[in-house]
C-alpha cells in the first residue's frame, strides 16, 4: 500500500474548497443488464499495453472467449493495473491502462489494491458462495451512504464503443460514472455540465445509482451498456469516444466492491465487425 502522508494536510485543505459531490445534475433512467458472468462476446484483437497508437486495450491472449479479461492471475495485474499520479492526483499518462484511485478518506486515504487471492461475492451476496470469482481489484468502502468518496479505478481507452464491468459485494452498490478526454483534467473536480474535454475537471457521466433510491444489486452480476449512460444535462454526454477517453467509476457504497473483470470494446473493434452482442436472457439491473 503507497503511504500517503504528504497527501493528509494537502487534502484537508483542498477538499475545504472543492468537492466532487455536487452538481450531480438530473439523471435519465437506464436499463443495463446485468448477466452471468463471462457471457458476454467477441474476441478483440492483438495488441501492446501502452496508451497511445493502440486499437484495443488487452492483448488477445489475456482474454477469455467473450472478450472479458479477468484479475485472476498476477501477470495480468502486473501488466494493466497500476495506480494514478498520486502526487497530483491525476491520471498517469506514462502508466498503466487501469489506474486505482485511493478512497478519499482522512486521515489514511486507504488504497484501492488488486489481488488474484481476493475472493468476492455470490449469487447470494455472501463471501466466498456459489458464483463466487477469485481474483478481483478491491474498492475500499466509502465513509457513509452516498458519500462518494470510497475507492475507484480509471480505465484509459484508446477510444470507447461499449464498456460492461463484472462486480460483486455483499451490499447493493452505490456508484457514480466520471470521464474526460483531456488527461490533464484535475481528478479533485467533478462536474455535471462541462465538456468532456474541460480543463476544469472531470465530467458526471451518471449518477443514477449514487443515492439509496436505485441501487445496483448485492452479489456478483455483470453491469454491461455503460456507454449508454447520460446524466441528461446539456452538453450530452456519453463515454461512448472515436478518440481515447478515460473512464472513473467512483464508490459511493459504505462497503467493500470487487471489481472481478471487465469488457472493453473500442471503437476501432465495433468497425472491424467486432461487437457487443449482449445475452437476451439476462436479468435487468433495474426496471
Amino acid at each position: 500500500m503507497i503511504k500517503r502522508a504528504f497527501y493528509v494536510l494537502a487534502a484537508a485543505v483542498a477538499l475545504s474548497f472543492v468537492s466532487c459531490n455536487d452538481e450531480n445534475g438530473e439523471e435519465t433512467p437506464q436499463s443495463p443488464e446485468v448477466i452471468t458472468p463471462g457471457e458476454g462476446e467477441g474476441t478483440p484483437g492483438e495488441n501492446d499495453t501502452t496508451q497511445t497508437d493502440k486499437k484495443v486495450l488487452f492483448e488477445a491472449s489475456d482474454l477469455d472467449e467473450n472478450g472479458w479479461i479477468w484479475f485472476d492471475t498476477a501477470e495480468k495485474i502486473e501488466k494493466y493495473i497500476g495506480v494514478i499520479n498520486e502526487n497530483d492526483y491525476a491520471v498517469d499518462p506514462e502508466g498503466k491502462p487501469i489506474q486505482l484511485v485511493y478512497a478519499d478518506i482522512m486521515p489514511d486515504y486507504p488504497a484501492s489494491e488488486a489481488s488474484e487471492e481476493f475472493v468476492g461475492a455470490g449469487t447470494d451476496g455472501e463471501t466466498g458462495s456459489e458464483g463466487s470469482r477469485t481474483g478481483a481489484i478491491m474498492l475500499q468502502p466509502s465513509s457513509g451512504v452516498m458519500s462518494i468518496n470510497g475507492g475507484g479505478f480509471v480505465v484509459c481507452m484508446p477510444s470507447c464503443y461499449s464498456y460492461d464491468i463484472c462486480y460483486s459485494s455483499n451490499s447493493r452498490v452505490m456508484t457514480r460514472l466520471v470521464a474526460t478526454t483531456n488527461v490533464n483534467a484535475p481528478m479533485n473536480n467533478c462536474l455535471a455540465g462541462c465538456t468532456l474535454d474541460s480543463e476544469a475537471g472531470w465530467r458526471i457521466i451518471s449518477a443514477i445509482y449514487a443515492g439509496i433510491f436505485k441501487r445496483l444489486p448485492a452479489g456478483i452480476n455483470n453491469w454491461e451498456g455503460l456507454e449508454e449512460l447520460n446524466n441528461n444535462t446539456e452538453p450530452i454526454a456519453t463515454i461512448q469516444s472515436e478518440d481515447s477517453i478515460y473512464v472513473w467509476f467512483q464508490s459511493a457504497t459504505p462497503d467493500t466492491i470487487y471489481i472481478h473483470g471487465i469488457k472493453v470494446v473500442t471503437q476501432e473493434e465495433a468497425a472491424d465487425g467486432i461487437v457487443d452482442a449482449n445475452a437476451a436472457d439476462g436479468n435487468r439491473a433495474c426496471s
